[in-house]
């Protein structure tokens, strides 16, 4: 659908893709409901495939999880070459499958001070470690 150049098919693919006031984030933006979702997903395109000469395409490494979907994708030239940017989505999905909520980001667009306290070198408080419900190996998360 990111590649797609026609408007209709891309319209198309949104409806089918996402629930009607679903939503797609970035750190830089929020769009809610199909007109929004549209402009969104024309903006990108323009920018990036038909200007920028590049295409999206999935690393083909999903996982699911009750209603959630995570995967990575990368922006390539389209000609070939390495990846120019590499991204990171999570899905929340509706119970008839469509995206409700999609929060995306992509490399170079995050502040690494923001995402500190979520970093695997991160550890739990002492007294969840210590907690006698909780085994030795919960001091650790594995992220």
């Amino acid at each position: 659908m990111w590649n797609e150049p026609e408007a209709n098919r891309r319209r198309q693919g949104i409806a089918a893709l996402w629930a009607e006031d679903g939503a797609h984030f970035t750190p830089s933006l929020e769009a809610r409901g199909y007109p929004a979702l549209e402009a969104r997903v024309a903006g990108a395109h323009e920018k990036w495939v038909k200007a920028g000469g590049f295409v999206f395409r999935s690393v083909n490494n999903a996982e699911d999880h009750h209603n959630g979907v995570r995967f990575n994708w990368e922006m390539v030239p389209a000609a070939g070459g390495a990846a120019a940017a590499v991204g990171f989505d999570f899905l929340v999905l509706g119970d008839d499958g469509r995206i409700r909520l999609d929060y995306s980001s992509s490399t170079g667009r995050r502040r690494p001070d923001s995402l500190a306290r979520y970093s695997p070198s991160h550890t739990v408080p002492p007294s969840w470690a210590t907690s006698p419900a909780r085994s030795s190996s919960a001091a650790t998360p594995t992220w």
